[in-house]
């Protein structure tokens, strides 16, 4: 779930969407109906061929992915599917021929091969193995996928004697969609940006690099639970050879200079590529890169521990609560990080936005206004999974200028109560954390030292951005403690920061107590609501019994009224 980003720069759906209307299906669950293509249904009933050639027909040039025959609408996780795929490429060597030629048809393989043999080389880094040659994702539970593969691609289980390439091209071409391509050779992992353009990509490495940097200078403890970064710079092809231009997010690299605008904002700035150019970089859409094959690159060290998604049906509530707890701690450290210096962003061209909304605050603004005037749509494209009755009432829950969530009222003092901008990681999910246990001292029950589970690590940075708090809750909540109402109130326990801030110390909470916008409850409602990714099937996928609500105001006191309580009692800190 990546959270406040520009509308043409938001990432691939984490679920895969239908590419038509279905075949009618006896099925309770299936309401429309469907009618093969003429490819599908010339081929229905043929024996598939491996052929390049042939299963290029199946190519939707207009929708950026593959369809099947077997299961043309039906949804598989995006990293449901790359674990499904990297189990399937370790355990079955003797499929892994045709695997990669399904790879080769569907993400160019060869090609991201062939960039991560250059990074490996230039950095002296140990030659991938034959496991290590697909890209892989950190992946969900797989007795869940095991489950979902059966129904969704019954010809697709890890048990399968027999797979297609054109089945695997179906699953890969819709899994790495303008993803990140990550691979892990030894104890490394190297992660190719090929998201969202040059442009897009540049600036989350720069981002990623600055964010770094200032985690050194200010002494965060963040620094030990994050991935070291080992290398970091640009792969170039050039004249049919891939090289590699290492940078380390200071300066603008030659090899981009030449392809960005002269009047790139920040181009003198030590980070020049960094949070606040992002930030600019969202607002203008007139801002391009030459559609260069230039690729930029991290190289970290693999961090400890398992991978919360893979273990989380094995721990007890006790170890959950541990987690939350851990979880709420690094969270602070993350939000507590000062935004780096950088001079106010330029005016933009955009009627989304106000002279008197804050700088740091432009972009976010922007975004959200962009969204809500077409919320009846945006909500819409989500398929069925929000009610109509509450499409039809967005328009009037949502406020009429979304800076109305950012800056409130005055307080006794006269001053400004307002929202902080913060460092957001964007993507705080199952499988963006790390878990291990740690021993706990034990003498005072006389019992042998007992285990205890720890947020140990948090990864992928590259969607870090400025916005509220809040933002990061939103995953949290919903798909790391699952709506679980204990493991959040443990998890604010340790957070211990303030949703608003003021210039002074008074009773900030007193000052807008009265204004509905600045309640905690309504403003992540609200940010769900706007949100790039469907985190409203979270939502009525957790509380079942609101999909028969006939309001929001339903819907954000069921599943977030506990953040009111918290930000009531929470401690006041000044800006």
């Amino acid at each position: 779930m990546s959270a406040w980003n520009h509308n043409d720069m938001t990432r691939a759906e984490k679920r895969l969407k239908g590419s038509g209307s279905v075949r009618a299906s006896n099925s309770a669950n299936q309401c429309a109906s469907f009618e093969f293509s003429d490819v599908h249904e010339s081929l229905e009933n043929q024996v598939f061929s491996y052929d390049i050639g042939f299963l290029s027909q199946f190519l939707e040039k207009e929708k950026d992915h593959y369809t099947s025959v077997w299961s043309p609408t039906n949804p598989i996780g995006q990293r449901e599917a790359r674990e499904w795929l990297r189990r399937l490429w370790v355990l079955k060597p003797e499929l892994r021929g045709l695997i990669w030629k399904g790879a080769c048809l569907a993400i160019s393989v060869d090609k991201w091969y062939a960039c991560l043999e250059e990074v490996s080389a230039c950095h002296s880094l140990p030659p991938p193995s034959e496991d290590e040659k697909l890209p892989v994702g950190t992946g969900s539970n797989p007795g869940y996928l095991q489950k979902l593969i059966r129904v969704e691609y019954p010809g697709l289980l890890v048990t399968a004697s027999v797979v297609s390439a054109l089945q695997v091209s179906v699953i890969l071409r819709c899994i790495y969609t303008h993803c990140c391509m990550v691979f892990i050779v030894s104890d490394n992992v190297i992660k190719i940006y090929a998201e969202g353009g040059l442009g897009y990509s540049a600036h989350g490495l720069g981002t990623e690099l600055e964010f770094y940097d200032l985690l050194r200078k200010v002494g965060s403890p963040l620094i030990n639970h994050i991935p070291e970064i080992i290398a970091s710079g640009f792969l170039v092809y050039e004249d049919g050879v891939y090289r590699t231009v290492p940078w380390d997010g200071k300066g603008m690299p030659d090899v981009l200079a030449k392809y960005y605008p002269l009047e790139l904002s920040y181009a003198n700035s030590c980070f020049p590529l960094g949070l606040w150019s992002k930030q600019q970089f969202g607002m203008d859409s007139s801002t391009e890169c030459s559609n260069k094959p230039i690729w930029p690159y991290m190289v970290t060290r693999k961090c400890k521990g398992d991978i919360f998604a893979r273990v989380r049906d094995t721990l007890s509530k006790a170890d959950l609560l541990n987690l939350a707890s851990s979880l709420g701690v690094q969270m602070r450290n993350i939000h507590l990080l000062p935004l780096p210096h950088g001079e106010p962003l330029p005016k933009p061209e955009d009627n989304n936005v106000r002279d008197s909304d804050p700088p740091e605050w432009k972009q976010v603004i922007s975004t959200l206004n962009g969204r809500k005037n077409n919320i009846k749509k945006h909500l819409a494209n989500w398929g069925g999974t929000v009610p109509t009755v509450l499409i039809e009432k967005a328009e009037e829950y949502l406020p009429a200028d979304m800076s109305s969530l950012i800056k409130f009222v005055k307080d006794d003092d006269g001053d400004s109560v307002y929202t902080f901008p913060c460092w957001i990681h964007s993507d705080i999910m199952d499988d963006n954390i790390l878990t291990q246990r740690s021993l706990t001292d034990a003498k005072s029950t006389g019992d042998r030292d007992l285990e205890k589970l720890d947020a140990v690590n948090i990864i992928d940075f590259s969607d870090l951005s400025i916005g509220d708090p809040l933002c990061d809750l939103i995953p949290l909540h919903l798909d790391v403690f699952r709506g679980d109402i204990d493991l959040l109130r443990e998890y604010l326990r340790s957070y211990q920061l303030p949703f608003l801030r003021g210039k002074s110390n008074n009773d900030i909470y007193k000052s807008v107590g009265n204004s509905k916008f600045s309640t905690a409850s309504y403003r992540a409602m609200c940010y769900c609501m706007l949100h790039e990714d469907n985190v409203l099937a979270a939502i009525f996928g957790l509380w079942k019994d609101l999909r028969a609500a006939t309001s929001w105001e339903e819907v954000e006191h069921l599943v977030w009224d506990g953040l009111n309580r918290y930000q009531q009692s929470s401690p006041t800190l000044s800006s």
